[in-house]
């Protein structure tokens, strides 16, 4: 489980990935599923790493991007065994692909869309 805190509004908790119901409410641009990816620390203080960082675990991860509901857009991230989890706010969508290029290493050609293509 995950908390986001929507800007002037409640903190949300959900369950990522969103189930069905969730998906069809929300628009995902793309998505990337079992990658590899270093992380150091647990939860709930924790971060991409590097590989050379002594404390750093490989772990698969998901990520998608998608709108907040609000105009903006969130990098969601979580470890495919659902114990890592959460995202970043962005005000534009390039802004959230430099994040997750900041934050994990993760190169545009590696997003998917939704639909896999």
């Amino acid at each position: 489980m995950a908390t986001a805190i929507v800007p002037d509004g409640p903190a949300v908790v959900y369950l990522w990935p969103p189930d069905k119901e969730c998906r069809d409410l929300m628009r995902t641009f793309a998505s990337i599923r079992d990658r590899p990816t270093w992380v150091t620390g647990s939860p709930p203080s924790w971060r991409g790493a590097d590989a050379s960082d002594p404390s750093a675990r490989l772990l698969a991860f998901g990520f998608d991007i998608t709108d907040d509901g609000a105009g903006g857009y969130l990098l969601v991230c979580y470890s495919m065994d659902r114990v890592y989890a959460a995202d970043t706010w962005h005000e534009t969508l390039e802004q959230a692909y430099e994040s997750a290029e900041e934050q994990f290493g993760l190169r545009r050609e590696e997003w998917k869309s939704p639909g896999g293509a």
